[in-house]
């Protein structure tokens, strides 16, 4: 990581993001701001986290309750979607509840319609009214399409693994 992000600051980068399984798990919660300090004295521009994109997401929608719409929910994958909800909670905030789409592998998730995730987001609020915000983990699943419709059909707000970036 720190090797790619000194290459890419001499080609001129802007912004390194940083995040993924290995940061997240490998390097752990508790090693980020090393992650980042270390990053950046390496190549030389501003550097972040999927987890402190997260952080900040939640901040700016105020989110407090939070339910979580992870991608498996089948058993198979019991570890990676907790993993989701216990770095929620490590942020703060209290995670009332959690449903599945009942992907079966992670390389299929090109092939998940957002209307699944939609609709698991649905029912996972009906089933905890207490919930102010539905967040949707899983970088590369579709959902930006139905975000801002879901928020107004429901009157709360969701986020995703998927912050814009704003000069």
């Amino acid at each position: 990581t720190i090797r790619a992000a000194r290459v890419m600051g001499a080609a001129g980068m802007n912004l390194v993001v940083l995040g993924g399984t290995f940061l997240n798990v490998f390097k752990g919660f508790d090693k980020l701001d090393e992650v980042i300090k270390t990053t950046q004295e390496a190549c030389g521009v501003p550097v972040t986290t999927s987890l402190s994109a997260r952080k900040e997401a939640f901040q700016r929608v105020k989110a407090r309750r939070i339910a979580v719409v992870d991608l498996f929910g089948d058993g198979r994958q019991q570890g990676e979607s907790r993993q989701q909800s216990d770095y929620v909670e490590r942020l703060g905030y209290e995670v009332v509840g959690r449903k599945g789409v009942g992907l079966k592998a992670y390389a299929n998730i090109a092939q998940l319609p957002s209307e699944a995730s939609m609709q698991a987001a649905r029912d996972l609020m009906r089933e905890h009214p207490e919930a102010d915000t539905v967040y949707f983990p899983g970088a590369h699943r579709a959902t930006v399409d139905q975000i801002e419709a879901l928020e107004q059909e429901l009157g709360r707000k969701a986020t995703m693994n998927m912050l814009p970036l704003q000069p």
